[in-house]
C-alpha cells in the first residue's frame, strides 16, 4: 500500500516533536527478540551532541529504521548489529522546494533542501526551531553485498540471487519504500558493504532542531566503572556511554583481563557491570565490599545473583536510559566510604546479688 501511495504522490508527512534517544531505544526494544533468537548483540550509540528534541515524522522514521535493523538481523548469523545516531547543522531552504531524488555519493547532504509539503503538526512548533540533518547508521557483521548487487538494492522487487538471501525471501520492497520515504524527507539512504564482512546502511534526512540543549553529560563525574562482557563491541559501546557521562570507564572481554584490572594499585571501582563470563566467581571475589554490581543479561550463578553487592539486573539488549537510571539511583552507595568506627558501649556495674537491675 505504501509503495502504491508513494508512487502516486499521496504520502504526506506528519511532523511532531520527538526524542531521538527514545526513538532509538524503542526500536532496539522492539527488535530485541529477533536479535536474541539469533544470539546477536543489538547495540546502539547516540552522539552526546545530539539535541534532546527534534521535529520530524516519527512514524516514518520508525518505519525506515525497523526495515534497516530487521534486514541487518535477518542477514547476520553471528556477531552484532549496531545503530549509531548523530545530528549535524544544516541551512534552512526556501519554501515549496520539491522532495529530493535519490542522490549520488558526490552530493552533500547540505545541498538538500529542508522544506516539503507536510500535514499540520500535532504539537506547536517551538519558536526557536533550527534546521539539521539526522544521520542514523545501521552496521552489521552479516553476509555483505557485492558491488554489482549494491547497484540494485533499492530497485523494487529485486533480491540478491544467492542461496542465503532466498532463505529469507520477501517482497523486495522494504528498501525501496524506505528510500522513497527518506527522499520525501529530503534525504537518502546509502550503503557500504563487503561480502563476508558486513554492511553499513546510512539514512540521512532533514529535521527540525528544537534547541541546542544536549544531554547533561556529567551525571557520573568522579565515578570509576568496569564493564565485563565477552563481546568487545558491547564493552566498547557501553563504556562509551559511561564516558559520555564523565565516568572513568574500563572494559574487559574476559575474566582474566578483569582480574588484572582489579588487581591494579588504583582506587576501587564504584560499580562493575558484569555479564556472564569465564571465571566470574573469581572476579566477584576480588571486588571490594563497597563496589556495587550491576548484572547484565542472563546466565549468572545463583550465588552471584544473591550477592549483597548486586544493586540490580538488566536484560540485553542493554539500553542507555535504564542503565543510567540504575547507576544514578545508587549513586550515593557507589561512593566508597571508610568503614564506620567500632562503637563500644560503656560497661555498667554488675547488679548486687538479689536485686533487680533496671535501666533508666
Amino acid at each position: 500500500l505504501d509503495f502504491t501511495r508513494l508512487g502516486a504522490g499521496r504520502i504526506r508527512l506528519v511532523e511532531d516533536m520527538f526524542s531521538p534517544l527514545t526513538y532509538i531505544e524503542d526500536i532496539v526494544e522492539l527488535m530485541a527478540d529477533a536479535a536474541d533468537t539469533k544470539r546477536l548483540e543489538l547495540l546502539y550509540a547516540v552522539d552526546p551532541r545530539v539535541p534532546r528534541m527534534l521535529r520530524g515524522d516519527l512514524g516514518r522514521l520508525r518505519q525506515i529504521l525497523i526495515n534497516l535493523v530487521g534486514n541487518a538481523i535477518k542477514f547476520t548469523d553471528t556477531g552484532h548489529v549496531k545503530v549509531s545516531v548523530a545530528v549535524s547543522e544544516a541551512e534552512c531552504a526556501s519554501e515549496n522546494t520539491p522532495p529530493a531524488t535519490p542522490m549520488d555519493e558526490s552530493v552533500s547532504m547540505d545541498q538538500i533542501p529542508l522544506t516539503y509539503e507536510a500535514a499540520p503538526p500535532r504539537a506547536p512548533t517551538p519558536p526557536n526551531l533550527q534546521c539539521g540533518v539526522l544521520r542514523v547508521t545501521v552496521a552489521d557483521t552479516g553476509i555483505g553485498v557485492s558491488k554489482a548487487d549494491q547497484a540494485h538494492l533499492f530497485d523494487p522487487f529485486w533480491q540478491a540471487d544467492s542461496t542465503f538471501t532466498r532463505r529469507h525471501e520477501g517482497a523486495g520492497l522494504g528498501l525501496q519504500i524506505s528510500q522513497q520515504l527518506a527522499n520525501l524527507m529530503h534525504g537518502d539512504i546509502v550503503v557500504e558493504s563487503q561480502p563476508g564482512v558486513g554492511s553499513t546502511f546510512t539514512v540521512a534526512v532533514r529535521v527540525g532542531v528544537a534547541d541546542a540543549e544536549r544531554r547533561p553529560g556529567n551525571r557520573l563525574a568522579g565515578q570509576r566503572m568496569l564493564v565485563v562482557d565477552s563481546s568487545n563491541s558491547f564493552c566498547d559501546t557501553v563504556s562509551g556511554w559511561l564516558r559520555d557521562e564523565s565516568a572513568a570507564a574500563d572494559c574487559s572481554s574476559d575474566g582474566d583481563q578483569a582480574r588484572q584490572l582489579l588487581a591494579r594499585d588504583a582506587p576501587p571501582y564504584n560499580a562493575v557491570l558484569l555479564s556472564a563470563c569465564d571465571k566470574e566467581n573469581v572476579v566477584i571475589n576480588m571486588l571490594g565490599r563497597t563496589t556495587r554490581l550491576v548484572l547484565v543479561g542472563s546466565g549468572h550463578p545463583d550465588a552471584i545473583q544473591h550477592d549483597p553487592r548486586v544493586q540490580c539486573s538488566l536484560s540485553k539488549p542493554l539500553r542507555m536510559t535504564p542503565l543510567l537510571d540504575a547507576l544514578l539511583g545508587i549513586e550515593a552507595s557507589l561512593t566508597p566510604t571508610e568503614p564506620p568506627p567500632v562503637v563500644t558501649e560503656p560497661t555498667e556495674p554488675k547488679p548486687a546479688a538479689g536485686k533487680r537491675h533496671e535501666r533508666q
